[in-house]
């Protein structure tokens, strides 16, 4: 998609922006919820879940409703700081309260929670059904505006099918969308409903509808309120024009958006999606000077806000795990209180019991009792064991969860912070080839520096690659693995036969594993490429046991084992199988080809 990040929050700003209106204020008033909703609507996210967690910490008495949605706002903090499994449990919590009050638009509304977090976790089919059901409970034209309302699901779902690639689901849904938005006058809603079938019309190679529906959508906008979406306007048609080969047009669009920028109302991922699609259509017009300057100030806005998010973020997760604490320990405080009682009562009617049959039974009533509280003592001592064990689990699961968010998310932040930089260095090594002498000594180190901007990017897809935990799968690395072969080898008439047993899709490879046999295979194909002026090369990955094996075979020319110098990278993948404890194998002889075998434990 030409946007990820960007078009979902303003997506998702349809379930708040529009509903910061009296109607809320009026139904929230004089009351905590009402004072959590106003640091949503001014942004201070640290501030609301703080009032979250002192909620929880007075022991006050809170109704199903006021305690739904405490979760929903705790939901939106985590959203807009891209804490998403924390946020989707926080959901997952309000949507069970929604269904023991048996109350449709509440449930709805969690569905509409669960489906943009789905979206933003690239979980497009999930995403998929939680909104569809959001739309069937979620009735049209319902006057509580402090939840999401039926057009919302509808763009959201549109937005889910365009990251999927279905323009014309995306069309469709947001036609549907546009229908309650109209009636109802949302006009930021009729706006980004446009800016969704422009984006899907552009997918189908239709520019100038495209253009068309963007020049729509910014009749609909008020620039006082709605600054973001007009500069994510700006941005696609100077992307569309730019498709189109209108560069005139292009740099009037690039130049409005630049104007929008100077606005405090402008959101960072609007901005940061004008910086990146404006730096990219610099550079392949060669206006490396326009290029090189986007790119100081797309760095500088960058390292601001990651300032400010960082920060945030910690108080954000501090404040959250304080209101966790607490409810674990009031859970466990309830659970052994109830135990208490239960005992208590049980001892209660045991010594009805005694009275009763005191001449008859005293001594065998003695010993039965004290068998007894013996028991119960046991029993209680089991059950506080069993249930400090639970919420253990449930902490380091918790914790677990985010460590994982953390991962994928300094895998995004060290993909976009190097990625900036090759970008840099390759635009500076453009202007200085553009100011050097072709011939000269220096100019061909400037293109030296271009290459090594070039490989340091494919660098660095991979170690992101590797790193990012949706990747922990092995259908996963099949596929980069095919992607690189069909890459490397396919113009060079080289025909590839690629073979893997299904067996393999039950294994769940971890980073270290994935991570090197992945690079064992790319230098294994890149020297196939490179040397071996094969015409067939066969590809084989199966499972026996517990052992996986790789399989690379060429009928290329072959060389000699023996006296083959340390280059071509056979040392390399040697040290890749010996990081997995793998044994390599390489056979070769001039004229019959190459084998290269590696085995390791899955």
């Amino acid at each position: 998609m030409r946007r990820i990040a960007c078009l979902i929050v303003l997506t998702f700003s349809l379930v708040i922006i529009n509903h910061r209106s009296a109607h809320a204020h009026t139904f929230f008033k004089d009351s905590l919820l009402n004072v959590v909703y106003h640091y949503l609507d001014t942004y201070q996210y640290d501030e609301a879940e703080r009032i979250i967690s002192e909620a929880y910490k007075s022991k006050k008495q809170m109704t199903p409703l006021e305690e739904y949605y405490l979760l929903c706002f705790e939901a939106e903090v985590m959203y807009y700081n891209a804490l998403f499994g924390i946020g989707t449990e926080s959901t997952l919590d309000a949507l069970r309260i929604a269904e023991s009050l048996n109350n449709d638009t509440l449930i709805g509304n969690c569905y509409n929670f669960l489906g943009l977090f789905a979206m933003n976790e690239s979980n497009t089919q999930d995403a998929i059904g939680y909104l569809r059901k959001a739309v069937y409970f979620l009735p049209a034209y319902h006057h509580n505006y402090s939840i999401a309302l039926q057009y919302q699901a509808y763009a959201n779902l549109a937005e889910c099918f365009l990251k999927n690639n279905q323009p014309d689901s995306a069309i469709y849904y947001s036609n549907l969308s546009q229908i309650e938005a109209s009636a109802i006058n949302r006009k930021r809603g009729m706006a980004l409903n446009q800016l969704n079938i422009g984006d899907a019309y552009f997918l189908k190679g239709a520019t100038n509808e495209a253009i068309k529906k963007y020049e729509e959508a910014i009749q609909l906008i008020e620039p006082d309120h709605q600054i973001d979406v007009l500069q994510t306007l700006y941005t696609a048609l100077m992307t569309c024009y730019h498709a189109n080969g209108n560069q005139r047009m292009a740099m009037n669009y690039l130049n409005l958006a630049l104007q929008t920028d100077t606005n405090k109302a402008v959101t960072a991922y609007s901005r940061i999606y004008f910086y990146k699609q404006a730096i990219a259509i610099q550079q392949k017009n060669k206006n490396y000077q326009s290029a090189f300057e986007l790119q100081n100030r797309f760095n500088e806005i960058k390292q601001q806000n990651e300032k400010k998010e960082i920060e945030r973020r910690n108080k954000i997760l501090e404040r959250y795990y304080e209101k966790s604490k607490l409810l674990a320990l009031a859970n466990l405080d309830g659970e052994l209180k109830e135990n208490e009682l239960q005992r208590k009562n049980l001892i209660t009617y045991f010594l009805i019991a005694l009275v009763i049959f005191c001449l008859l039974l005293s001594i065998s009533i003695y010993y039965l009792f004290r068998q007894r509280s013996n028991m119960q003592k046991a029993e209680h001592h089991a059950e506080l064991d069993r249930l400090t064990l639970q919420k253990e689990l449930e902490q380091q699961k918790l914790k677990s969860d985010v460590i994982l968010e953390e991962r994928d998310r300094i895998a995004k932040e060290l993909h976009d912070d190097l990625g900036s930089l090759s970008s840099s260095i390759h635009i500076m090594s453009g202007l200085l080839e553009n100011k050097l002498n072709q011939d000269s000594r220096e100019n061909m180190l400037a293109q030296k520096i271009s290459r090594n901007a070039k490989q340091l990017s494919e660098t660095l897809s991979d170690l992101v690659w590797a790193v990012y935990s949706k990747n922990d799968s092995f259908d996963n690395l099949i596929e980069r693995m095919k992607n690189h072969a069909f890459e490397m080898l396919q113009y060079q008439d080289i025909e590839i036969h690629f073979k893997y047993n299904d067996q393999l899709r039950d294994i769940d490879v971890g980073i270290v594993l994935r991570k090197n046999l992945f690079l064992l295979f790319k230098e294994a194909i890149n020297n196939v490429a490179k040397y071996s002026k094969a015409s067939i090369v066969n590809i084989e990955l199966n499972r026996s046991e517990n052992k996986l094996i790789l399989a690379i075979i060429d009928n290329g020319t072959g060389f000699d084992i023996t006296t083959q110098p340390s280059g071509n990278g056979l040392s390399n993948m040697k040290s890749r199988a010996e990081a997995i404890s793998g044994n390599l194998s390489i056979e070769s002889a001039p004229g019959n080809g190459t084998c290269i075998m590696l085995t390791c434990l899955t």
